[in-house]
């Protein structure tokens, strides 16, 4: 008697167990919407986050926001501006304030970014808010730039 060993016969893939769960992975995503959705019914309400974003005097360029929705700018301590955001995602909504007390632009379309992180004003212009101030943007993934939709200051 001699050992051999005896091939295996190939199987099929058996694909049950990925589409049981990308079907548990759709269910669960449809639930927890639901569940934002019962929250901002009941509570009226949803905390997007908040942080402090240090610019310096001057231009500052591509800037790194973070991923809060309400940004506070914190740092100058002259007049500076802002050429362009990083961190841009499809409608992405970012209410900025400057706490300090100098004067903000917000350069439009400036070389001085990457073009997917530069600004676009409403005027076609730099736009220079006064000290304490508050720029509203909105990130227009087709045309791959950041929108000042509105201010006050």
């Amino acid at each position: 008697m001699t050992n051999s060993i005896l091939p295996i016969a190939p199987t099929e893939y058996d694909r049950s167990n990925e589409q049981r769960t990308r079907t548990d992975i759709d269910q669960r995503l449809g639930d927890i919407e639901q569940k934002l959705y019962q929250l901002q019914t009941i509570y009226g309400t949803v905390s997007l986050g908040q942080e402090n974003l240090t610019l310096v005097n001057g231009a500052n360029n591509n800037v790194s926001p973070g991923y809060a929705t309400y940004v506070r700018i914190v740092g100058p301590t002259a007049a500076f501006s802002t050429t362009g955001f990083s961190q841009g995602d499809k409608g992405r909504l970012m209410i900025v304030r400057n706490t300090v007390a100098y004067d903000w632009t917000i350069s439009n379309a400036s070389g001085s970014s990457d073009a997917a992180n530069r600004i676009i004003t409403s005027t076609g212009s730099d736009v220079t808010l006064t000290g304490v101030s508050v720029g509203v943007f909105i990130y227009d993934s087709t045309d791959s730039n950041w929108v000042l939709v509105a201010t006050q200051g």
